[in-house]
C-alpha cells in the first residue's frame, strides 16, 4: 500500500518536480519543503536557499535564460558548442518533445515549489516574544522571496505564455491531485500576481543603503523589476503579449497605462542614486560586484564551490575552462561585430547592398585585423570600449598558451582570429584558470543601471516621440562607451621620414622596437566627435537607435529577444540576418523556422500535457490548433 501511496504521488507531481526531484532532492541548494519555521532567524537562514533557485542551471546560470531564450534566436549569437541541445530552440525548430522545453518547465515548477514553500512557513511564524516590530521583520524577509517568485513567473509566462499558477506548498495527495489537473491561467492573470508580489516587496524590502549588497533584494531593485514588467507588459497580443493586462482588480489597462506606469518607476529608480561606472568593463569584474554603483540586483555567485559557483566566465568569457582554453560554447553574429566597428569607418555598409559590409583595408583584412592595428593594440582604434569587452577578437588557445609560459613568443598573445571566430568576452575569470569550469566568482547582473535609462528613453519616446529628455538618457549611456581618444590610422614612417617596419606576431624579427611605434601612435591620436545621437530623428528612428544601443549594451544579458518581442522587431530583424553575418558550423539561420505568432511562445511539454490533460497545448504546435 505505501508502495502504491508514493507511486501515485511520483505520477501526479511529475509536471512539477519529477519523482526523482520529490524522493531524491538535493538539499545543498534548496530548503527542504517539509522543514518548519519556528523563528525569523530560521526564515532567514532559510532565504538562502530561496536565493539558490536563480543559480539553477535553466535559471541565470550561463546554459539558463539568457542562452535559450533571451540571447539565442535573435542576432547575437550563433555556431554553438552545443549542437543538439540548443540548436532547436536556436533554429525555431523546437517542438512539444524538445528536452530543453520539458527541462526548462520542470526546474521552473520545481524552483517554485520551493520559493512557495519558504513563503507559506515564514507568513506561519507566530509573534511569541511579543515584539512590537515582528510583523515588519517578517514582512522584510517575506518581501525577498516574493521578488524570486515574480522574477520566475515573469519569465515563464514570456516563454510559455498561459501557464498554471501554483501558489502552494502543500504536497498532500489532495493538493498534489488538484495541482496535477490545474488548467493554465492567462498570461494576464500570470501579470497581476508578478505585480502583487512585485508591490510587496516595493513595500517592505529593504533600502539599498540597508542591504549594501547587489545580490539582496531591495525596495529599489522591485521598483526596477517592476518598471521592466509594465512595460513588457506593452507588447501586442499579436506578439505573444497582453497589450496592458488587467489591474489588481481585474479591470483592463491599456498599453499607454502601462507606460506611464514603466516611467512612474523608473523615476523612483532614477532619484535612488545610481550612477553609471566610469568604465564599461568594471561593471562585470568579480572584485567590483558588491560595490558597483551600477547593479541594481545580480543574482549572486561565489565559488569555488560548484553549488553557489558561476560557468558565466567560461562560456561568455573565451579563457575560462582551465587549462583547456575555452568552451567556444558560442560566435558572435558577424554582423553584430561590425555595427560596434562602423562609427569608426573599420567597416561600413555597401551603398549597392546594404547588407553587405566593406572593410577598410588599412585597417581590416583578411577576415582579422592588420597587422600594424594588431601590434598597437586594435582596441585603440575602436571608439566604443564596448567592443573589446563584449568581444574576443583574439586565439584564446594562444593567449592561453602565453599566460602560463609556454608559447614561444611573447607576440603571440596578440594573434587574431578571423572575424567569424569571434566570441563573447563579457563575464571573464582569472588567466591562467585551474578551476572548473563551473566554480567561479561572475555574477549574472539581472537589472542595472544603464537599462534603466534605456527604458527611460523607450518609455518617452513611445509616450511623447523622441523629445530632449529621451535623447539625453540615451546619451548618458552613450557618452560613458566612447573613448576621448582613438588612434586613426597606424603609422607607416617616423619623423625623420624612415619606414616602420611591423613584424609578424609569430616572427622573431623585432623590427621597429614598440616603444617608438606607439610613440608615433601617440601622435596620431585624433580626438573622437560626438557620439551623442543623431539629432531630428522621427518616432521610429528614434526607436531603431535605441534598440540598437541596447543591444550594444546589454548583450549577453538575457534581454535581447525581449526588446524585439515587445516592439514588434523580431520577425523584421530575422529576415534581416542573411547567411554571411552566420558564423560556425550552424546549418540554417532562425528565420529558416521562423514562423510568427507561433514562435512567440515555446510549446507545452508534451510529458506536461500526457500528465495534466487540461493543459492548452500553445498555438502552432501540434495539438494547439491553428494561430489567428
Amino acid at each position: 500500500m505505501r508502495k502504491f501511496i508514493i507511486l501515485k504521488f511520483c505520477l501526479v507531481t511529475m509536471f512539477l518536480l519529477g519523482c526523482e526531484d520529490v524522493l531524491e532532492e538535493d538539499n545543498t541548494n534548496a530548503i527542504t519543503i517539509g522543514e518548519a519555521f519556528n523563528t525569523l532567524d530560521d526564515a532567514r537562514s532559510g532565504l538562502i536557499g530561496a536565493y539558490s533557485v536563480l543559480r539553477s542551471p535553466k535559471v541565470y546560470q550561463q546554459g539558463g535564460y539568457s542562452a535559450y531564450w533571451g540571447d539565442l534566436g535573435v542576432d547575437l549569437l550563433t555556431s554553438l558548442f552545443f549542437n543538439d541541445y540548443y540548436n532547436e530552440t536556436f533554429l525555431y525548430k523546437m517542438t512539444p518533445g524538445t528536452l530543453i522545453v520539458s527541462e526548462t518547465w520542470s526546474e521552473y515548477y520545481k524552483a517554485l515549489k520551493v520559493v512557495n514553500s519558504f513563503i507559506v512557513k515564514a507568513e506561519s511564524i507566530a509573534n511569541t516574544q511579543g515584539d512590537a516590530t515582528f510583523e515588519e521583520k517578517k514582512n522584510e524577509i517575506l518581501a525577498e522571496a516574493f521578488f524570486i517568485r515574480a522574477v520566475l513567473y515573469f519569465n515563464l509566462t514570456k516563454i510559455f505564455g498561459d501557464v498554471p499558477l501554483i501558489l502552494s506548498s502543500d504536497n498532500t495527495l489532495d493538493t498534489v491531485d488538484a495541482e496535477s489537473n490545474m488548467p493554465s491561467s492567462p498570461a494576464e492573470i500570470i501579470y497581476q500576481q508578478v505585480e502583487k508580489d512585485l508591490l510587496f516587496a516595493e513595500e517592505w524590502a529593504m533600502t539599498r543603503g540597508e542591504a549594501n549588497s547587489t545580490d539582496i533584494v531591495t525596495v529599489e531593485a522591485a521598483q526596477a523589476l517592476l518598471a521592466r514588467v509594465y512595460l513588457q507588459m506593452t507588447t501586442k497580443r499579436i506578439n505573444g503579449g497582453v497589450e496592458g493586462g488587467i489591474d489588481q482588480n481585474n479591470g483592463p489597462v491599456s498599453a499607454n497605462q502601462r507606460y506611464q506606469m514603466a516611467k512612474t518607476y523608473l523615476e523612483k529608480v532614477m532619484a535612488a542614486g545610481y550612477e553609471l561606472e566610469e568604465n564599461y568593463g568594471d561593471i562585470f569584474e568579480p572584485s567590483n560586484e558588491r560595490s558597483n554603483t551600477e547593479v541594481i540586483f545580480a543574482v549572486g555567485f561565489t565559488g569555488p564551490s560548484q553549488n553557489v559557483g558561476s560557468d558565466w566566465g567560461t562560456a561568455y568569457g573565451p579563457l575560462g575552462n582551465g587549462t583547456v582554453g575555452s568552451w567556444n560554447a558560442f560566435r558572435v553574429y558577424l554582423d553584430f561585430a561590425r555595427e560596434y566597428l562602423e562609427p569608426d569607418g573599420i567597416f561600413t555598409r555597401n551603398e549597392a547592398d546594404p547588407s553587405m559590409w566593406d572593410p577598410d583595408p588599412q585597417r581590416f583584412g583578411g577576415g582579422r585585423f592588420v597587422q600594424e592595428v594588431q601590434l598597437l593594440g586594435s582596441s585603440n582604434f575602436i571608439s566604443d570600449s564596448r567592443f573589446d569587452r563584449n568581444i574576443a577578437t583574439f586565439n584564446a588557445s594562444a593567449l592561453l598558451e602565453f599566460s602560463q609560459g609556454t608559447s614561444r613568443s611573447p607576440l603571440v598573445q596578440l594573434e587574431n582570429e578571423a572575424i567569424w571566430n569571434w566570441t563573447p568576452h563579457k563575464y571573464r575569470k582569472p588567466i591562467p584558470n585551474e578551476r572548473d569550469p563551473s566554480d567561479g566568482d561572475n555574477d549574472f547582473p539581472l537589472i542595472r543601471y544603464a537599462d534603466i535609462l534605456l527604458m527611460y528613453a523607450e518609455v518617452e519616446n513611445a509616450l511623447n516621440g523622441p523629445t530632449p529628455l529621451a535623447y539625453e538618457q540615451i546619451n548618458k549611456v552613450r557618452d560613458r562607451a566612447f573613448k576621448d581618444f582613438i588612434i586613426k590610422e597606424a603609422p607607416t614612417r617616423d619623423n625623420e621620414g624612415n619606414a616602420l617596419v611591423y613584424p609578424d606576431p609569430n616572427n622573431d624579427e623585432p623590427g621597429t622596437p614598440l616603444s617608438v611605434r606607439q610613440e608615433l601612435a601617440a601622435q596620431n591620436t585624433v580626438p573622437n566627435k560626438s557620439f551623442d545621437l543623431t539629432p531630428g530623428l522621427s518616432k521610429e528612428q528614434f526607436l531603431d537607435s535605441l534598440l540598437l544601443e541596447r543591444k550594444k549594451e546589454l548583450c549577453f544579458e538575457g534581454l535581447r529577444k525581449d526588446d524585439l518581442i515587445r516592439n514588434g522587431k523580431l520577425k523584421e530583424i530575422l529576415n534581416g540576418i542573411i547567411a554571411e553575418s552566420s558564423s560556425g558550423d550552424v546549418a540554417g539561420l532562425p528565420k529558416d523556422n521562423f514562423n510568427a505568432p507561433k514562435h512567440y511562445h515555446w510549446p507545452i511539454p508534451a510529458r506536461e500535457i500526457a500528465l495534466n490533460p487540461v493543459l492548452n497545448q500553445n498555438c502552432g504546435y501540434s495539438g494547439g490548433g491553428a494561430c489567428n
